[in-house]
């Protein structure tokens, strides 16, 4: 066999030699994809914060302003419509409701404030109020006394004052905490006997 000599330029020198030849393959025309096959990109598909893909989503459609307020104005016309002097009728109807109320009211009030249970619990708590009112009362006219006379030592009559108005306090607040429901619960009662009793006279 012969042997290539080493010397030879071709083996030498950096430069290229010679060229590869293209296939018949390639040299064919390339066909459209169909409608039916799916093309991909070979493009990389860009990813979002998390590795999902950004995709817009789309907006939510909003009601066009026309429409609503073609809407409210038709719901504003189904309503009755009323005069003016339907309107003032009915004002004068309410306000004649609105004092029949308050005069009941009233009448109620007058009615329990003088009603007075037959029973032991509303006999002591109404005897330690008027203890307490009583002593309240004697306290500042003593108080107001020894401001006259002994106007050198006002403090005297000052803490006499303060401690009479603690126990004027503490006898209004027994009859507005205590005694007023006592009150009321009787009233109510002694009510609906009356009207058990007027009822079995009518059968």
């Amino acid at each position: 066999m012969s042997q290539r000599n080493p010397m030879n330029e071709r083996y030498t020198s950096d430069q290229k030699h010679g060229a590869t030849r293209k296939s018949a393959a390639s040299a064919k025309p390339v066909s459209k994809a169909a409608s039916s096959v799916r093309t991909t990109s070979s493009k990389p598909e860009k990813k979002g914060l998390f590795g999902g893909s950004k995709k817009q989503d789309p907006a939510p459609a909003k009601a066009p302003k026309k429409t609503q307020a073609a809407q409210s104005s038709a719901k504003a016309k189904e309503a009755p419509s009323l005069s003016k002097e339907e309107q003032k009728e009915i004002e004068k109807h309410n306000k004649k409701v609105k004092r029949a109320d308050r005069e009941a009211r009233r009448e109620r009030n007058k009615e329990v404030n003088r009603f007075v249970p037959d029973t032991a619990e509303f006999k002591r708590l109404n005897r330690k109020r008027m203890v307490y009112s009583g002593v309240g009362f004697v306290g500042m006219i003593v108080a107001i006394v020894l401001s006259l006379l002994i106007p050198q030592q006002p403090f005297i009559s000052i803490g006499l004052m303060i401690a009479s108005w603690l126990f004027f306090f503490m006898g209004m607040r027994i009859d507005t905490n205590q005694l007023r429901p006592l009150r009321e619960q009787g009233y109510d009662k002694a009510v609906r006997q009356a009207q058990k009793k007027a009822n079995r006279k009518k059968k």
